[in-house]
């Protein structure tokens, strides 16, 4: 059974700490969240490119899921197009800072803080997103 895509979202990362250059290198994803009807609490993530940039299984890649947090009340991702600016943190440990890409792209959606922005207040309405991955 498909999963209808509903919200395109552009995300704009910076990659601080990261010395991978063709992590670097990649400056925009593209990325879409996916939405269940059975689970409306859960937004999948797949992300269009990687697949041959990063030899990502097409599994693996649908493998993201992103949940607010407990604290993040009242927050939701509405449908249509959206942009959201990703601060990555300078450090995030041992696990997938470098090596191997799978587990690098883990740690990216593991320790992301997603931050709705528009071109009048770029830094309006910060939203921290807690994200699993699984396999």
């Amino acid at each position: 059974m498909r999963t209808p895509f509903v919200s395109r979202v552009l995300l704009a990362a910076t990659f601080t700490g990261v010395r991978t250059p063709d992590v670097k290198a990649l400056g925009v994803l593209e990325v879409w969240f996916l939405y269940q009807a059975a689970r409306p609490d859960v937004v999948q993530l797949a992300v269009p490119g990687l697949r041959r940039g990063w030899g990502i299984p097409r599994a693996a890649l649908a493998a993201g899921v992103f949940r607010p947090t407990a604290t993040d009340t009242g927050v939701s991702i509405a449908p249509g197009p959206r942009r959201v600016r990703v601060l990555l943190p300078a450090e995030r440990g041992r696990v997938g800072l470098y090596t191997p890409r799978e587990k690098l792209l883990a740690a990216i959606c593991d320790t992301a803080t997603v931050v709705p922005f528009d071109h009048n207040d770029p830094a309006a309405d910060r939203v921290e997103l807690s994200a699993g991955w699984s396999r």
